[in-house]
């Protein structure tokens, strides 16, 4: 199997690429950097890298094809309206590649009065990845909390 990683030199991206390594091997990940020049060292371990755009269809469309997960981990922005933005990018590439499953690294913050200000984006879009993960894969695809992320698959 293929992993892609998107966010794969922040905090929390290098983490899960520490982990996948353990579990499958270098060879088996790309990680999707914003900034090529701090991945040199992910290169160096044997990993695959490559630019991605959030703002950019095509430049994630080509990053994501041929993988057989993507583990989406968004950018660091506390703009809600580009991370939705950013998001929906996500989507149509998503969609555009095929690829056949996602994890959506989130967290829970929907409940009502939440003074954390990411909270509308972490309400908004599991709700929109259930939809397109079902038009994106099959009628029978479905997506799952695990934790404080989200998987689908068909």
């Amino acid at each position: 199997m293929r992993y892609l990683i998107t966010g794969a030199t922040g905090h929390l991206g290098r983490k899960v690429i520490d982990q996948l390594v353990a579990l499958v091997g270098a060879s088996a990940l790309t990680a999707a950097v914003h900034t090529p020049a701090k991945a040199t060292a992910l290169s160096e371990r044997g990993i695959n890298t490559v630019a991605l755009d959030y703002l950019n269809v095509e430049t994630m469309r080509q990053a994501f094809s041929g993988q057989d997960v993507v583990i989406y981990i968004p950018s660091k922005t506390y703009d809600v309206l580009q991370r939705i933005t950013e998001f929906e990018n996500s989507i149509k590439a998503l969609k555009l590649a095929k690829v056949p499953s996602v994890v959506f690294v989130s967290f829970y913050a929907d409940q009502e009065n939440n003074p954390f200000r990411m909270s509308p984006y972490y309400a908004y879009a599991p709700r929109k990845l259930q939809p397109a993960a079902s038009n994106m894969l099959s009628r029978k695809t479905r997506c799952t909390p695990i934790r404080s992320s989200l998987i689908c698959r068909s």
